[in-house]
């Protein structure tokens, strides 16, 4: 999995489509912390104003992923493309920190 790649990202766990984003800990910060961050940056969205969701963080580090059902896959593909590039956001501003 592509985010896995993230310093921000220690794993990438579920099934079908509901799956979880386990956040790893940067510099100074916990993975709680870098997961709120996560959240909060995914709900703000990206330069184009694409915005994700997040349920989370479940065990104060886990990010849960539940996309609709009814969303198509180059729907899915723009999503997963814009929450790489804001958690890969996340993880450099992080790590500068």
């Amino acid at each position: 999995v592509r985010l896995t790649e993230l310093d921000a990202v220690e794993a990438v766990r579920g099934e079908g489509t509901v799956w979880g984003i386990h956040c790893a800990s940067i510099g100074n910060l916990s993975a709680s912390e870098v997961a709120n961050e996560i959240v909060r940056a995914c709900y703000v969205g990206d330069e184009q104003g694409r915005a994700i969701h997040l349920m989370g963080p479940l065990a104060q580090c886990v990010l849960r992923v539940a996309p609709p059902l009814i969303m198509s896959l180059a729907e899915a593909r723009e999503s997963m493309e814009a929450m790489y590039n804001i958690i890969a956001n996340v993880s450099s501003n992080c790590s500068r920190s």
